[in-house]
């Protein structure tokens, strides 16, 4: 009798777990994609506004043609959007 308690409850709690994986990992991947896409947005609009300024932030991306941020390394060239 307990036996067959316990294999139901361990089985339950995998599948309960297989399937919150599952579930949520499409949801995780679309926020780190929203994430990325915003974060690069940040740095695209801060490197416009500063592009030209003696004191800008982005004065190594410009004559190195490579940035290192806290969060991400950017490198600039060849992109080909499909």
């Amino acid at each position: 009798m307990f036996t067959r308690l316990y294999f139901g409850l361990t089985v339950s709690l995998i599948a309960t777990l297989y399937l919150f994986f599952i579930f949520s990992e499409s949801y995780i991947r679309k926020y780190d994609v929203e994430m990325f896409l915003r974060d690069g947005r940040y740095f695209l609009e801060q490197y416009i506004e500063q592009k030209g300024s003696d004191n800008s932030l982005y004065k190594e991306l410009e004559t190195t043609q490579k940035e290192t941020f806290y969060i991400i390394a950017v490198s600039m060239g060849w992109f080909i959007a499909l």
